[in-house]
């Protein structure tokens, strides 16, 4: 590489979003060009990675976290039928249940379905008087019909990813460690196990200041 385009050259950041990439470009390009004297390629590691091995009490403890994640995700009970079962790129809606159990005369909404800034709203003879996106829904959507404030609200049902074993949780364990974060072993585990918890549905309840009018859960299909 001539001279005048070397000095106008910095060093990579070993630590930058692009060090990865430049890294494996650079290594191939080492074995391409090894003879060439003047092919500088820059490269300045800052440290090398080793991957530490848990130790079986390390183990122990996350065996002990993902069964009571998942005992907590049984007793949580996430959805009651009836439910409004989303679908991918459609608009469905389902009448709303009444305190009482019975049906009432506010249907529910989804758009999109796939939990993804999905589109919520109620109905009512078909008019929609309440719409918002799910980020929206899960603090409250705030609405007025004929008068009289409404609200609704769906919080998210969140349980443990369908396959997560505990070869999952110590991966990514050990992929944070590489990270060189600096965080206690549980706040890790914790930390890992969420990185795997999905929502599979929410619980929606329409209100009005006197309390809960309606109620319907949503799931993902």
């Amino acid at each position: 590489m001539p001279e005048s385009v070397q000095k106008y050259m910095a060093d990579v950041p070993p630590d930058s979003l692009i060090s990865a990439e430049v890294t494996l470009a650079c290594a191939q390009a080492k074995k391409n060009w090894s003879i060439d004297q003047l092919y500088d390629l820059h490269i300045k590691p800052k440290y090398v990675a080793t991957i530490t091995p848990l130790t079986s009490q390390e183990k122990e403890k996350i065996g002990q976290a993902i069964a009571q994640r998942k005992e907590t995700d049984k007793r949580n009970a996430p959805v009651v039928e009836p439910l409004l079962t989303a679908q991918n790129g459609k608009n469905v809606c389902h009448t709303m249940n009444g305190v009482d159990g019975n049906p009432s005369s506010y249907e529910l909404c989804d758009a999109q379905g796939m939990f993804s800034h999905d589109v919520y709203s109620v109905r009512i003879g078909g008019i929609i008087f309440l719409r918002g996106i799910d980020d929206d829904a899960t603090k409250g959507i705030d609405g007025v019909f004929y008068g009289s404030p409404l609200r609704l609200q769906c919080e998210p049902v969140n349980q443990l990813a369908d396959g997560v074993t505990n070869k999952t949780i110590e991966g990514a364990i050990q992929a944070d460690r590489i990270s060189s974060k600096k965080i206690s072993f549980d706040d890790e585990v914790r930390f890992a196990i969420l990185t795997n918890v999905v929502e599979i549905g929410r619980h929606c309840t329409l209100s009005n200041t006197d309390g809960v009018m309606a109620k319907l859960d949503v799931v993902s299909p």
